[in-house]
């Protein structure tokens, strides 16, 4: 005969252990732990501790996919053959597994994730098609706030598409000079668009539409104007024109 006596200590705190006779000598114990870490769990009968004693308990947080964080713009856009770059922060989530996953129309998408060692990590996605993707983020098996993300992937740029036409490219005479020409910028896939007009007086542009750029420039001296267009950091197969601008 005796009373049982049940500890579990910690390094960060105790724990509270209740027990509950259910008949017969035998006895269930329960606690609740508050604070992750290792304890030790001791069983006492009649004051002499029961063979095997103190065992070893972990106790972890469970992983919350609420609480990750993703930012940047690789959860939105991205180009075909590049890095597409975002970061998650697992920090106040717990402890848990990290995957991600992104699948194309046809292909499946490479995903890379550094570990900064901090709860913190770098995600890179390079797509190998382009068009919509389903990028999916689960944290401990589920679904991070967001997930599964949809990822834009624009073709590789292409300059050689670019279309510019207009009399504002052609010779001209200075009093009647028509001085407007349009970059036409479909099918070259994603890119910036920057004109550059040198001469005696500045261009002015207007966009026509996400794809269309209207540039006017009035030249009020005769004399030759250089067109100068880049797009996507490479140059225009008709990159320049020299305008020599006549009087009549």
């Amino acid at each position: 005969t005796g009373l049982p006596e049940v500890t579990l200590t910690g390094m960060k705190a105790d724990i509270n252990v209740q027990l509950h006779n259910i008949g017969n000598s035998v006895y269930r114990a329960t606690y609740t732990p508050n604070v992750v870490g290792s304890y030790l769990l001791n069983v006492m009968w009649s004051d002499r501790q029961v063979r095997g004693c103190p065992l070893k308990v972990a106790v972890t947080a469970v992983a919350d996919a609420g609480r990750v964080l993703c930012s940047g713009d690789g959860l939105r856009v991205g180009t075909v053959g590049k890095e597409i770059r975002s970061f998650i922060d697992t920090r106040r989530a717990g402890p848990g597994e990290l995957t991600a996953h992104c699948v194309g129309p046809h292909k499946v998408a490479y995903c890379e994730l550094y570990d900064h060692g901090d709860g913190t990590f770098t995600l890179n996605v390079k797509p190998q098609e382009s068009g919509r993707h389903a990028l999916t983020i689960k944290y401990g098996g589920e679904h991070v706030a967001g997930s599964p993300f949809t990822l834009r992937v624009s073709g590789a740029p292409d300059a050689s598409k670019v279309r510019v036409y207009g009399p504002g490219v052609e010779h001209g005479v200075l009093a009647s000079f028509q001085s407007r020409f349009i970059c036409d910028t479909r099918g070259a896939g994603a890119g910036q668009l920057t004109v550059r007009v040198r001469g005696p007086k500045v261009a002015h542009c207007e966009t026509l539409s996400s794809f269309e750029l209207l540039l006017l420039h009035q030249p009020y001296v005769v004399g030759e104007k250089l067109h100068r267009l880049d797009t996507f950091a490479h140059l225009l197969p008709f990159v320049d024109w020299k305008l020599p601008h006549q009087t009549e």
